[in-house]
């Protein structure tokens, strides 16, 4: 975010906090701003309008991102995080550095693995810097799970295919009674 579109935020921020009687110090306005630099100007744009028209009170930080980021299954949000902590303590454990023998996958699920892949590899991560690391956090988060949901969506039809009922390996005539003789 450029300093255009930062003061184009700000001017949301605060029109917001106006629009539900809230006064935002400089430091909260500041969490705020730090919080939605990594994400496009119209994607904030978008959710603070949401706010705006969904909200009774000025929202909490955590509420203006899920207004941004959208509705998420809460369980696969939570592998997702998940496999981002453990992506974060593969890298602490020295997974990129040259002479180590840390892989990734000991640490990662094959969607994960698969997104690192998406993201270069670890030549790629290596370059990462600190101050990125929020923005790449929303990259995987939202490429994991794109995968895992499409992942899962293709077990459930490989599963109808098989003539199972998905998540179980009971066969589909028994699911609503048919075929019971």
């Amino acid at each position: 975010m450029d300093k255009r579109e930062a003061s184009h935020v700000l001017t949301l921020v605060l029109a917001m906090a106006e629009n539900f009687g809230a006064e935002l110090s400089e430091a909260r306005q500041g969490l705020i701003m730090e919080t939605l630099k990594p994400f496009p100007v119209d994607q904030v744009e978008h959710g603070i309008k949401t706010v705006i028209r969904t909200s009774r009170f000025f929202p909490s930080i955590a509420e203006i991102l899920a207004a941004i980021e959208g509705p998420r299954d809460d369980a696969l949000a939570l592998q997702a995080e998940d496999q981002w902590s453990a992506f974060l303590k593969a890298l602490d454990d020295g997974a990129l550095h040259p002479a180590t023998e840390v892989y990734f996958s000991s640490y990662l699920d094959p969607e994960a693995l698969q997104v690192v892949k998406g993201f270069g590899g670890s030549s790629s991560i290596r370059s990462w810097r600190d101050q990125d690391l929020p923005h790449r956090r929303r990259e995987f988060l939202q490429a994991y799970t794109r995968r895992a949901s499409r992942s899962a969506r293709l077990a459930a039809l490989e599963a109808v295919r098989r003539g199972e009922i998905p998540g179980t390996s009971r066969p589909l005539a028994l699911a609503g009674g048919e075929g019971r003789s």
